[in-house]
């Protein structure tokens, strides 16, 4: 990663994957310094701008030693107990270093070097029994990346996920089977999280359609920029990691849908930079989220709660509120007219449940349906410093079926309209009964009239009877209505369960691609350091035999220098006797 001044940083928002630190931020510098404790002795490999060992050297008081491939952009130099510049693919640790360490940091480093493995195996010998390494590696699954190629794009940059100086790329499945094949065992994974807009891609998911957009968003990882990852050559730990990577599968492709907390505080309208969103699975009846809220600084003055990002009809059975030590504060009493109390909600209907099921039914309008929680302000203020709410629900049913609901919503109307007509009739029959019953005793004396009021009576029964029957029919139809309705909802979840069922397969088959193109990557790599190896030595022979004709040569030379000399005083003689001849 190329490391940038933090003065630069503070003027280009999206530069994320520089190296900077701001005790209130949590990036990669800062969650990394939290895990060194005071005092430690650290090898800071690959120390960029130097913001590690300063931070460590002063703030924590640890001793720090740094190698870095070049030493102009370390900054904080100073800092440091001693720092060389090293190329650590070229030279062994052990010409560089001979103390064992309580920690080894490297930051941003692994993706820079063609054989991250033969690094790590290095470390063991210079870290302390009880010592670890720190690692931050960035996520070439953050779904930034994943937009940009959809888009066709895979372009290198000056810094961030495809850094110009980037070699190797990792996701978590290929960055815990290098850990563990280098013997190294997983104490602690962490995961920092940046929404695309915030990173420096310029696709992003928002533009797509909602179908491919939640997709994208419900892959595992998909918010994730950077691992940072305590580890430890811990035998048993990097064995277990070994026989989970056979049997571990990446997350199922699955219909999701999510749900948002926004909390506010006096006189603060509700904003998305207050809120958390947690994922759920279309198809999975109920459900359990927990959703985190951060210290907010001031007391928190309202509560609204997003059950669903699409239209449909959705479930509530529980709602639970928790502070920062997992107590209940509050909790939902299951009546829909306490959700409803507020009177602070938008497109968005609230019903209890007539039957034997719990909670209540809701039915959400728009993708920005919500209602505000009905929470006391005196137990809202607990919250203030953190907390969570804890929430169960079905999933939402899709829009489709919404299209059911004029029709059984006007023909429900209509039923209720023709049974208040009969009960009408019923009551005005039973008060003609009684005026009837009323006229036949006072004209007991005339058969006549008797026999006729009977012959109505009879005639008032026929009618009844079959104004019961007409009522019978009606109800029967819409009973009829609601099971086609019902069979329609179940035929919609099972070819939703058998399109999950091909995604799966699919995935399955994706995973055994990759492990193919990682042994046939392997293979190659194998090739290259072995042809290395060779040219090596081919090198070595070339520059013995070049030292050893530089050798005959100054011999010659000499041996001729010396022939010239003894054969002087005969050409002195030869050249004296013709002189004197002549």
């Amino acid at each position: 990663m190329t490391e940038q001044n933090s003065s630069n940083v503070k003027t280009v928002n999206q530069h994320a994957y520089y190296r900077t630190f701001d005790a209130k931020d949590r990036n990669s510098v800062t969650t990394i310094c939290d895990k060194v404790p005071a005092g430690s002795l650290v090898l800071d490999l690959g120390a960029g701008s130097g913001i590690i060992g300063k931070y460590l050297s002063t703030e924590k008081k640890c001793t720090v030693d740094g190698i870095d491939i070049n030493l102009e952009q370390v900054e904080h130099a100073a800092c440091y107990r001693k720092i060389q510049s090293a190329n650590l693919e070229a030279q062994l640790i052990s010409e560089l270093i001979s103390d064992q360490y309580d920690i080894i940091i490297c930051a941003d480093l692994l993706e820079h070097l063609r054989n991250p493995q033969q690094l790590l195996v290095q470390l063991k010998d210079y870290l302390k029994q009880d010592g670890r390494i720190i690692l931050s590696v960035p996520n070439v699954a953050h779904i930034g990346l994943v937009c940009d190629l959809i888009e066709g794009a895979f372009e290198y940059r000056s810094e961030g996920l495809l850094d110009n100086t980037h070699v190797r790329f990792f996701t978590r499945h290929s960055l815990k089977n290098l850990l563990s094949e280098s013997g190294l065992g997983i104490k602690t994974i962490e995961e920092i999280e940046l929404d695309p807009r915030e990173t420096e891609f310029n696709s992003h998911p928002y533009g797509f359609s909602p179908e491919l957009m939640h997709l994208l968003i419900s892959r595992a990882d998909a918010l994730t920029y950077q691992f940072i990852i305590e580890a430890s050559f811990d035998d048993e730990i990097a064995e277990n990691l070994v026989e989970e990577k056979h049997t571990e599968t990446l997350s199922p492709v699955s219909l999701s849908y999510s749900v948002q907390l926004f909390w506010r505080t006096e006189n603060e309208e509700y904003d998305t930079q207050q809120s958390v969103t947690a994922v759920g699975r279309i198809g999975k009846e109920i459900q359990q989220f927990e959703l985190k809220i951060p210290e907010m600084g001031h007391p928190c003055s309202a509560l609204r709660l997003g059950v669903a990002d699409r239209p449909g009809y959705t479930r509530i059975e529980t709602i639970k509120l928790c502070n920062a030590s997992g107590a209940v504060v509050w909790e939902w009493d299951g009546n829909a007219d306490t959700l409803l109390s507020l009177g602070s909600r938008q497109e968005i209907e609230i019903a209890d449940l007539r039957d034997s099921q719990s909670g209540v039914v809701v039915l959400v309008g728009t993708e920005d349906s919500y209602f505000e929680l009905p929470v006391p302000t005196n137990l809202l203020e607990e919250i203030s410093s953190g907390g969570s709410l804890q929430l169960t629900q079905s999933f939402p049913m899709s829009a489709d079926y919404l299209a059911l609901t004029p029709r059984l919503s006007e023909l429900t109307r209509l039923q209720v309209e023709q049974i208040d007509e009969l009960k009408k009739l019923v009551a005005l029959r039973d008060s003609e009964l009684v005026v009837r019953d009323a006229t036949i005793k006072a004209h007991q004396s005339s058969p006549e009239e008797r026999e006729q009021l009977i012959i109505d009576q009879q005639h008032q029964i026929e009618e009844l009877k079959h104004l019961s029957e007409l009522q019978a029919q009606q109800i029967q139809e819409r009973e009829q209505l609601i099971d086609e309705r019902d069979k329609w909802l179940i035929e919609k979840q099972d070819r939703a369960e058998r399109q999950y069922e091909k995604m799966e397969e699919l995935e399955l088959l994706m995973k055994q691609h990759n492990i193919d193109i990682t042994r046939r990557t392997s293979n190659v790599e194998f090739r290259e350091q072995s042809i290395d190896q060779q040219l090596q030595i081919r090198d070595d022979s070339i520059n013995s035999l070049t030292a050893e004709i530089g050798e005959l040569e100054k011999q010659l030379e000499h041996h001729m220098s010396l022939q010239f000399w003894l054969q002087r005083p005969f050409v002195f003689l030869r050249d004296t006797l013709l002189n004197k001849l002549q």
